[in-house]
This record gives structure tokens, sequence and C-alpha cells, in this order.
């Protein structure tokens, strides 16, 4: 019972009343190292939460950095390797007090069958302790599947994602409301869609946010076009409003 309430108040702090969440990754050092908007932790962490990230998504380095910054103001979601103990990470989230752990799957692939057996014993070692679970699902080409963005490839993966145990999805856009829509009404856990590399303009961010909420979306969970933009502040309020506030592109580009 009482890892069924630390699970309930720990995603009530990730998503607010109407369900949804703006979920800002910063967890690109582990794979990039430094870049462009990223150089130092602190000042970008210090943005996003004012600009009203409702979670931030980062390393266990950057969090022992940069938790006093969100600490009562944006929720943590802790990222972990392809290669770490998940019983050691678990254990290691219970006493950094994060709030979810994000788990990254590559399927479609040769790696898939170990990437869902790691996936399956998250899941569990997750629920014994309380702590939701974030899965990126993330198809990758291959002779399995030719078109990772495929509508029925994400909405197939995020249902393998939901029936794993994991507590919400973070996958591709796959391009418009149409599929995306099917992807969200046959996923039981709320969906949110990553980023990925910039995108060509502002208007194309919060065309595709606008698109995606409308479509049962419950949020995003973007990265580079949020701290590589100019103002990483007001790009994080310009997509909370329209996640949360229901504000058309031209309201929310006003806001930048």
């Amino acid at each position: 019972m009482s890892a069924d309430i630390g699970r309930l108040v720990r995603m009530r702090r990730i998503f607010r009343d109407d369900g949804r969440t703006v979920v800002v990754a910063l967890d690109h050092g582990a794979f990039m190292g430094p870049a462009p908007g990223w150089i130092d932790p602190s000042p970008t962490v210090e943005a996003v939460v004012r600009g009203g990230a409702d979670a931030i998504m980062t390393t266990i380095g950057i969090v022992e950095k940069c938790a006093h910054i969100a600490a009562g103001r944006s929720a943590i979601i802790l990222s972990t390797p392809m290669l770490a103990s998940m019983d050691a990470t678990v254990d290691a989230a219970m006493r950094l007090g994060v709030d979810a752990l994000k788990i990254f799957a590559t399927v479609g692939g040769a790696e898939e069958q170990a990437t869902m057996e790691r996936l399956w014993n998250t899941s569990l070692a997750c629920k014994r302790r309380g702590l939701p679970l974030l899965a990126e699902m993330f198809p990758v080409k291959s002779e399995k599947v030719p078109n990772p963005t495929d509508r029925d490839v994400v909405a197939k993966y995020c249902r393998i994602g939901a029936e794993a145990g994991a507590d919400f999805i973070k996958t591709f856009y796959p391009g418009n409301a149409e599929s995306f829509g099917y992807v969200t009404r046959s996923c039981p856990v709320p969906v949110i869609i990553l980023g990925g590399e910039r995108m060509e303009s502002d208007r194309e961010v919060l065309q595709v946010v606008k698109e995606s909420i409308e479509a049962g979306g419950a949020g995003v969970a973007f990265g580079r076009n949020i701290w590589q933009h100019k103002n990483p502040e007001a790009m994080t309020g310009a997509i909370a409003g329209v996640v949360h506030k229901g504000w058309t592109v031209e309201e929310a580009l006003r806001h930048l």
C-alpha cells in the first residue's frame, strides 16, 4: 500500500491536475558532453524552472549539482544509462528523492529482447519502491522497422511499454495529429512526445506541441528545442502555455 501511495504522490508532482506535463530533457551531457546551451548546467536549469517546467529529466551528476534549484519548484526524473544496474539505480533514485526513473528502450532492432528484459526488471524494481517509471520507447530503423516513426510502429511499442508496467511513455511524434491520436488511444498510460534534434523554427516546435495535445497527448519531453533556444525560459513558458492553458500557436509565439 505504501508503495502505491508513493507512486501516486510522485506522479502528481510530475503531472498537473489537467493530466499533462512539460518535461525539459537535460540528460544530453551523458552522451554529447558539453553543448551550446548546456555548457554550465546551473543557469539552464534555473531558466527552465523559472519558465514553468513541470519536471526536469537529467542524470545523477546533474541531480547532485542542481537539485537545490528544482526542489519544490519542478519534479525531477532521473535518466539512467543503458548499462546501469537497475536495482542499484532504483535504490540511488530513492536516496536522491527523485520523482521518477527514465529508462531508454531501443526497440525494433537486434537489441530488442535484451532491452525488454531490462524494461521488465526495472518496472518490477520501481513498483516495489513506489517509484514511477518513464519508458522512452525508441524504435530504431531495421529490416523489421523500415520507418521508426510510422504510426503503427509507434503505437505498437508504446502499448508494449505500457504492458511492461511503465507509468508513462516518451516517444516519437509520428508526423500528424491523426496518427498520434491513434497512438494515444491505443496506449493505456499517458504518452508524451520527444523533441529530438532542433526543429527549423519556433513555429514548428509549437505547432507540433499543439497538435500532440489536441490528439490526446499528455505533454512533451523536449531538450534541445528548449535549452538551445536563445531564451530557454521564454520557450519553456510558451510550451507550457500550449500544454496547460490551451494557447494557440500565435499566442505562444507572442510569449517569445
